[in-house]
């Protein structure tokens, strides 16, 4: 039996919302903010990372004054490696040399992915997470 002019519109609409929904798999996320600390001093400047490398996914943020960081965006749940770098030298003109060196108390080890041994876990809703820095 042929289709209707009248019945082809409803069937494209049936099509698509069945192919919406199955695409709807919305995964937890979890806000994530926190405090970065060394030695029981806060980390007043710099940049916190939390990589998720089975899902290929990595956000960084600023720190803020006394160590505070918060992720803008919500975190899918689950867990992230976690390292901090210090902040990026200011721009500068290089006819006048290179840029002053940017002095961190930031241990090297916790600089890098590959040596932190940092970890985080992102739970659904709010989470606050410190991060302490070691040697």
């Amino acid at each position: 039996m042929p289709f209707s002019r009248k019945k082809t519109p409803l069937a494209g609409l049936f099509c698509l919302a069945a192919f919406v929904a199955g695409c709807g798999s919305v995964k937890p996320t979890g806000q994530v903010s926190g405090n970065v600390t060394y030695k029981g001093k806060s980390i007043e400047s710099g940049e916190v990372t939390f990589h998720a490398k089975a899902r290929g996914f990595a956000a960084n943020t600023n720190l803020e004054g006394g160590g505070k960081f918060t992720f803008l965006q919500p975190m899918e749940v689950g867990d992230y490696e976690v390292y901090v770098t210090p902040p990026r030298p200011e721009p500068t003109d290089p006819r006048k040399g290179p840029p002053p060196v940017v002095k961190s108390n930031i241990p090297q080890k916790a600089r890098d992915i590959a040596t932190s041994g940092l970890t985080a876990t992102v739970k659904e809703g709010l989470n606050d997470i410190p991060v302490e820095l070691k040697d």
